[in-house]
């Protein structure tokens, strides 16, 4: 039997340094733990679509940045990202 694991995560205003998101900002050093903290769950977790709450500014970069460290902790080179474009 085929399956599918599909996970949602509020990764809590997740926005690079140098923004402010609801009058918050992160280091470069808070940054880069919340990064590798929540794809370290991702990986964990073996799922096939993770959709990601709560993204702050520049939700590109963020991407990227968690995308990067999920293939990091998940050396299969399975990961790929996609985006809805907000619909």
């Amino acid at each position: 039997m085929t399956s599918l694991r599909v996970m949602t995560m509020n990764v809590e205003n997740l926005f690079s340094p140098g923004n402010t998101f609801y009058g918050a900002e992160h280091t470069p050093e808070e940054y880069r733990d919340k990064v590798n903290w929540s794809a370290s769950r991702i990986a964990q977790c073996q799922v096939h679509v993770v959709g990601l709450v709560e993204i702050g500014e520049e939700p590109q970069t963020v991407l990227n940045d968690l995308l990067e460290a999920i293939r990091d902790q998940d050396p299969t080179g399975g990961v790929e990202v996609g985006r809805d474009q907000g619909r």
